[in-house]
């Protein structure tokens, strides 16, 4: 059944008592009762987004919600039982974004058109199963770039009808009306965003929407039925529908008296998968023939009311208050009315009143008013158009002004109310007459049904974007996760800053840092990096290349207004004279993770003009990396589970290809899914991995054994088939073959869940933690030596970081899986539960013997307690800066130099005859110098004066600070081993004189 139908008739297939003698009949013949399965059409959601646009969640509109991608006319958007839902109170300004533009100028990171483009040379059919309240239109607009302003096509209108139906449109053959310039046709180029335009007021429902291409010859086929005409019910109707009742609406366009036999042409370009079957519906109502009759079930069978107060639509009538010229217009489904067909308006009203009244019927070429009398009470009227007396019940004759019924096909019918209350319970526009009553005919049913194959879906986990070796990790034996102060190097336009050590913030649990900008900066930092450029412990770029962090801003996104994270980074010793700074991120509401190819990042052109800076800008040994959150000048907190900068995936000899495989319509026997690899990443020259691996083995992972795989990069793609339809998917990440050891450290497995003799039920907890050195692979629980399911940790487990804390996946090593049990039988079975790494290395459980019993567990093993440790306040040095001191004795010089304030706002270097000065809270001193952050500060003095040397050396001391805070150990230096033959004779003198050197 449709999700989310208006369901108009409680009673319909109960109902056998027709409106007149029902002679006419249909017959369907096919599909048979064995079914005919046909091959879904290619759909650009499902295989290049790799989530369809199924309406479960709100990323199905665009990549993130903000004005740009949903416009102002639209409120009180709901994602609900796999419908959106939202209200329209004007449609100027209402549109909606299924795949965004993205913004330009920026990184386009998560599912926009300038990171997955439409093929429009393959993928034309939009189709959108939508409910409405009124009949109106909507248009449907694509762009040409990143911006939502320029290299747009705007479509003519498309008419809408109320209540549930499915519109498809031919993108490639669709007229178009306006547009900003560039290639007008849909297959011109690549679109880069597609907007939908509701174009009426009132309130939306979407079941889902499909963006194909061409089906397989598999995808088309045809039902063959016949209809035999005799007696007053001679008009027939065919429908495609997803449910046994074309009348709570039905998936494609009627198609009507098309003769004595025909066919109803199937094609999946317009389909979802799923299940269908034809009925005909036989009547001489022009309604009814549209499945869709005037019962006054709902306000769909009104187009338009006028005069009336207090409308209501209950039990089958549509009652209210009328008052002056009060009418309503029928709804006619974007159709028009055949004047030679039907003639006989036929209605049940009940009104306060009578007296002449009149109807109106309209078309392009005019109106004409058809006069007859309204009677008070209850009454079925039986009016002849054409202007004739009826000897049915309640007839009325009709007086015409204008032009006649018959003159002409007609767009609009207007019915008349009587001032006072009223109740109408159902109209009929029929070909042979009226009766007294009206009631829906019975659909007859084809035999069997068209099945429109749900094609497998594949998704490969590893090689990941999110790559292997993490930087901080593995050569800074610290993983920049945030569970102690050490975490942060320094920060800048804070006014606080706290590590949050096993927290629940925002729903989720874990090691946080929690910053809240001052108010009024914008622009919030703490770098993860800082480094002299000479460290050896600097970003080797050829090896580390992606950066990973997760992120929430406790604020509602605002991108205009600054919901923008920027990366910064700089290779001080290879040619890096300033920092690079990344172009804009923007950020979501929530908690999200980020992945960044620093190879591809985008620069901010402001800063960067092209041509003016090494290329590419992640390059050399980078010493120097920050993250700045967001840029609201209010005062706003955001908070860092981690951040990982790490190598692409690496092998030597063997590399855990792991993968999710599904299939909802067959058995999983024959969806059997290939691998292969290039060296290209446009997957050129493809080589196979392996071929045809069942969906039901026992394992989601393959080990591929790459020891004769030449070094260098690849790209890894799978391909899945079920006998209908493939689905390519390619891997997010690439893999390295490196002259690297082979990893061969085992993963950590600790299993709290399941226990030894535990009684499991229709459901069974796997809880504990899984942790590698580099990455893990996947966690398969297998029961008796066949998969029960997979999973990748990724809950916070304070065991696991405590035991590993240098691991880059301890703050996320934990896991608690309820795995469904419902198909075991009752009885003792074996669980084992197996963790890989990416390197192929396993760690299993060993046999859990458990107990499965039927029903439900009656004591359920409850998810952990979320916890809140105490928050560590961050120490207010804002910088690491490195200070060398040198006094030349033969070339009478002083010089210095200060590395290391690229995140300090001001920078000193202050001189004291007393260390002890230097060592308090507040240095205190004479500053040499003051100035702006900068990564290298050098300062010299020639020609100087020493100290006249007396029986002990008279030293002073330097140390530099960081906006008012010594951040480098106090430095010694004596200036009586200055060998110039001028002296001077005190400390404080010398100090003086020093200062008026430097100046």
């Amino acid at each position: 059944m449709l999700r989310g139908f208006i369901q108009r008739f409680s009673l319909l297939l109960a109902c056998l008592c027709l409106a007149a003698q029902v002679d006419a009949q249909v017959s369907i013949t096919t599909p048979t009762v064995s079914d005919t399965k046909l091959a879904s059409a290619p759909d650009y959601a499902s295989e290049v987004l790799s989530d369809a646009w199924d309406m479960d969640k709100s990323s199905d509109f665009a990549n993130f919600i903000d004005i740009a991608d949903l416009g102002s006319g639209i409120t009180n958007l709901s994602f609900s039982g796999g419908l959106a839902n939202f209200t329209i109170p004007s449609a100027e300004g209402a549109f909606f974004h299924l795949l965004s533009p993205g913004q330009c100028s920026t990184n386009a990171l998560g599912k926009n058109g300038q990171a997955f483009p439409i093929d429009t040379t393959k993928y034309r059919y939009l189709s959108i199963r939508m409910n409405t309240t009124v009949g109106s239109e909507m248009r449907v607009l694509w762009y040409r770039g990143c911006n939502y302003a320029t290299n747009w096509v705007r479509s003519l209108p498309i008419s809408t009808s109320p209540g549930w139906h499915t519109y498809t449109i031919d993108l490639a053959t669709i007229g178009h009306q306006s547009s900003s310039g560039g290639d007008v046709a849909w297959n011109a180029a690549p679109a880069t965003g597609l907007r939908i335009d509701p174009g009426y007021s009132g309130t939306l429902s979407i079941d889902w929407v499909r963006l194909t291409g061409t089906p397989p010859a598999e995808g088309s086929s045809s039902a063959s039925y016949s209809f035999t005409s005799s007696g007053a019910n001679s008009r027939h109707s065919m429908f495609l529908d997803d449910d046994d009742n074309p009348f709570n609406g039905y998936t494609t366009a009627p198609i009507l008296d098309s003769g004595s036999t025909g066919t109803l042409n199937v094609s999946t370009e317009y389909l979802a998968p799923g299940s269908y079957r034809v009925s005909g519906v036989t009547s001489d109502d022009f309604a009814t023939l549209r499945a869709d009759p005037w019962d006054m079930q709902s306000s769909v069978d009104v187009q338009q009311m006028v005069g009336v107060s207090n409308p209501s639509f209950s039990s089958g009538a549509f009652t209210g208050t009328a008052s002056g010229d009060a009418y309503f217009l029928l709804n006619l489904f974007g159709a028009s009315i055949n004047s030679s067909v039907y003639r006989y308006l036929c209605f049940q009203m009940t009104s306060a009143s009578s007296g002449p009244t009149f109807l109106v019927w309209q078309n392009s070429s005019g109106t004409t008013l058809g006069y007859f009398s309204m009677a008070a009470g209850a009454n079925v009227y039986s009016i002849d158009l054409q202007g004739q007396t009826l000897s049915s019940p309640s007839s009325q004759t009709l007086s015409v002004v204008g032009a006649g019924w018959s003159s002409g096909n007609w767009t609009k019918l207007r019915i008349p109310l009587r001032n006072g209350a009223f109740s109408v319970g159902w109209v009929a526009l029929r070909q042979n007459g009226c009766s007294s009553s009206d009631s829906p005919p019975s659909p007859v049913l084809s035999p069997g049904h068209f099945i429109v194959n749900s094609p497998p879906t594949l998704k490969i986990l590893q090689p990941d974007n999110r790559g292997g070796a993490d930087f901080a990790s593995t050569v800074l034996g610290n993983p920049w996760n945030f569970d102690n102060t050490d975490d942060v190097v320094s920060y800048a336009g804070l006014s606080t800053a706290e590590i949050y050590p096993n927290n629940y913030v925002d729903g989720l649990q874990g090691d946080f840092f929690h910053g809240t900008s001052s108010e009024g900066s914008g622009d919030p930092y703490n770098p993860v990096l800082q480094q002299s450029p000479t460290s050896s412990q600097r970003v080797d770029t050829s090896r580390f290349k992606n950066l990973i962090y997760k992120l929430n801003v406790a604020r509602t996104q605002d991108v205009a207004n600054g919901s923008v994270v920027r990366v910064i980074w700089q290779a001080a010793a290879d040619g890096d004279a300033l920092p690079f700074n990344g172009d804009d991120t923007m950020t979501q509401d929530g908690w999200n993770e980020y992945v960044q190819d620093m190879t591809k990042i985008n620069l901010e052109p402001i800063m960067h003009a092209p041509g003016s800076y090494i290329n590419p800008p992640w390059h050399g040994n980078v010493n120097y990396l920050r993250i700045d959150a967001h840029e609201f000048t209010p005062a706003t907190e955001f908070y860092f589970d981690y951040v990982r900068l790490t190598a692409d995936d690496e092998t030597n000899s063997q590399f855990a290809i792991t993968y999710e495989l599904s299939d909802s319509d067959d058995d999983p026997s024959d969806v059997l899914v290939s691998f292969y690899y290039s060296a290209s990443a446009s997957l050129t020259n493809p080589q196979t991995i392996v071929q045809n691996l069942a969906m039901n083995r026992d394992s989601n992972v393959y080990l591929w054994d790459t020891s004769s795989l030449p070094a260098g990069t690849y790209y890894v793609f799978g391909i899945a088939d079920d006998g209908y339809n493939t689905m390519k998917r390619t891997a997010s990440g690439r893999l390295v073959k490196s002259s690297l050891p082979q990893d061969s450290t085992a993963p950590a497995l600790v299993l709290d869940e399941p226990t030894a003799g535990r009684t499991i039920y229709s459901s069974m907890v796997v809880s504990g933690y899984g942790i590698d050195n580099i990455q893990t692979a996947n966690i398969e629980v297998l029961a008796d030596g066949e998969l029960l399911g997979s999973f990748r940790p990724g809950r916070y487990s304070k065991a696991a970081h405590l035991a590993y804390a240098t691991y880059a996946e301890a703050g996320n090593a934990g896991f608690f899986e309820r795995i469904d049990t419902s198909g075991l039988s009752d009885g003792n079975h074996l669980i084992v539960v197996k963790i890989y790494d990416t390197a192929g290395n396993i760690t299993s459980s060993g046999s859990i013997s458990v107990d499965k019993a039927a029903g439900t567990d009656p004591s359920p093993i409850p998810e952990p307690t979320p916890e809140n440790e105490s928050p560590l306040t961050v120490p207010g040095t804002v910088a690491t800066l490195t200070l060398t001191a040198k006094l030349d004795a033969k070339k009478n010089t002083a010089s210095f130099k200060i590395t290391g304030g690229l995140t300090c706002s001001q920078v000193d270097l202050i001189v004291s005859e007393k260390k002890s000065d230097l060592v308090k809270t507040v240095p205190v001193g004479t500053v040499l110098y003051s100035g702006g952050g900068s990564q290298s500060i050098s300062l010299s003095a020639s020609k100087l004066k020493g100290l006249v040397k007396k029986t002990k050396d008279i030293p002073v001391y330097v140390a530099a600070l960081c906006n008012g805070q010594r951040t480098t150990p106090v430095k010694k230096i004596s200036p009586v081993n200055l060998q110039n033959k001028k002296k001077l004779k005190t400390a404080a003198k010398w100090i003086a004189y020093l200062d008026t050197k430097l100046r």
